[in-house]
């Protein structure tokens, strides 16, 4: 067979698993990383880790974001039910939540002192408005694009004109960019923690807009488009590099996060006749990456807590190791919660 002439866009449908496991691993580097920066090491590494922060720094958060915004929209064209996609997505990640929640600012708070008002606060979220406290942030973003889904699905997907889809995209950006300035005035947040989660919508309405041209294989002149993507990801890097602040900081990670994508599954695709253990360890690691991020998150910064040097490579492995032997029960809970929502017959589900 000839050398492959197109990039369709399905591909990142198609490797989906694979760049959840790329976008968790990354979560974890960056997270030492931090640390290395915070608590010292040697001089190596802690080049090592300036220059990971600017070449890939948080990308694999806004790569979640995307393929998330990818996934509901798989969701609700497959089964536009409202009621349907409520009790699906909720069933899938409140109960996990809720277990891990529960538990570790019982025991965040037994380490540090607080209050039970604390613990509560702190379980829904409470804080975060408050306090700006950011530890388990993604779980309240995510649950909070679930409840306004739906109505982002039909405002972009109520025309068959794609430029007309594309203006409303568009348009829909905008106000959320104008309506996160707005926010950065109002609550009691610090800046960063305004930042993380107002500028991340965009990337994850990106998600949902490009779901409709992944899921129909929407095809581009390979060498082109791939040249494209390398671009997109160079000219982020270098705008990284002359460090912005707060939400522009977000909005500039788009490009780069977008070109890692199209490159990363092209990449993986080659792979896929392969045996390549590789490619299986980054499915692996996908498959389980809402439970490894949250066992992850939580035994980090109990460790942190508990004054445990997470900079030191050897203790940060042993970390890693307790996040990942959590997340498989974890794992399990969540499919057999997803399995209750589906109700007794089930279908194959399609791959998103």
């Amino acid at each position: 067979m000839g050398k492959q002439k197109t990039y369709s866009l399905g591909t990142i449908s198609s490797t989906r698993d694979e760049l959840f496991g790329f976008a968790i691993l990354s979560i974890m580097l960056l997270h030492f990383f931090q640390d290395v920066n915070q608590l010292g090491g040697p001089g190596w590494l802690r080049g090592v880790a300036h220059w990971y922060g600017i070449g890939m720094g948080a990308l694999g958060v806004d790569v979640f974001l995307f393929l998330s915004g990818m996934g509901l929209y798989y969701s609700m064209s497959r089964d536009p039910s409202v009621s349907h996609f409520y009790k699906k997505r909720l069933a899938r990640i409140v109960p996990t939540y809720l277990v891990v929640g529960m538990v570790f600012w019982a025991i965040r708070l037994w380490i540090k002192g607080g209050t039970f008002t604390d613990w509560w606060q702190n379980l829904l979220f409470v804080t975060y408005f408050t306090k700006g406290t950011l530890t388990l942030w993604f779980i309240f973003f995510i649950l909070v694009m679930y409840l306004v889904y739906p109505l982002i699905h039909k405002y972009l997907n109520s025309t068959e004109k794609d430029s007309i889809r594309t203006l409303r995209f568009v348009l829909l950006v905008a106000v959320v960019i104008a309506v996160s300035l707005t926010l950065f005035h109002w609550f009691h947040q610090t800046p960063i923690a305004k930042d993380i989660v107002y500028g991340r919508i965009p990337v994850f309405l990106l998600g949902c807009y490009l779901g409709k041209y992944i899921k129909e294989g929407m095809s581009f002149y390979r060498p082109a488009f791939l040249s494209g993507a390398a671009i997109l990801y160079g000219i982020g890097f270098v705008l990284r590099y002359y460090d912005t602040t707060y939400l522009v900081r977000r909005y500039i990670d788009i490009l780069p996060t977008l070109g890692l994508i199209i490159l990363f599954s092209a990449l993986v695709e080659v792979q896929k006749n392969v045996d390549n253990k590789g490619r299986l360890f980054l499915r692996a690691a996908g498959s389980y990456s809402l439970e490894l991020y949250l066992t992850h998150v939580c035994c980090w910064n109990l460790a942190k807590a508990w004054d445990i040097p997470t900079n030191k490579f050897w203790v940060y492995l042993c970390v890693i190791a307790v996040s990942v032997i959590l997340s498989i029960p974890l794992h399990r809970m969540g499919n057999w919660f997803g399995q209750l929502a589906k109700g007794k017959k089930t279908v194959p589900m399609e791959r998103a």
